[in-house]
């Protein structure tokens, strides 16, 4: 998706940046696949990692939402006429 596209194109760019500003040669082969293997995994699983976290956080969500839907709920008239009294305060 986009975090794996910003990658690959990012963190080139840094080598690039980096090898202008610190050293004016190219880094070791080794140094550019460590940064290469290191920044996707932490970039792209972090990426992944959240979206698994957050699909889950609104299936468990969607989950809670049907069961109060389909509970029974018991009331009494009281419980009615306090409903009823809130809803026309705010009047």
């Amino acid at each position: 998706g986009v975090a794996a596209k910003t990658w690959a194109i990012g963190v080139p760019v840094g080598l690039v940046l980096r090898s202008l500003a610190i050293t004016h040669r190219a880094p070791p082969v080794s140094f550019c696949a460590v940064t290469l293997a290191t920044t996707f995994v932490l970039f792209v699983g972090w990426r992944v990692g959240r979206a698994v976290w957050v699909a889950e956080k609104a299936d468990e969500r969607r989950r809670r939402l049907a069961k109060r839907a389909t509970s029974d709920r018991k009331g009494d008239v009281g419980d009615l006429f306090k409903m009823i009294r809130g809803l026309t305060s705010r009047w």
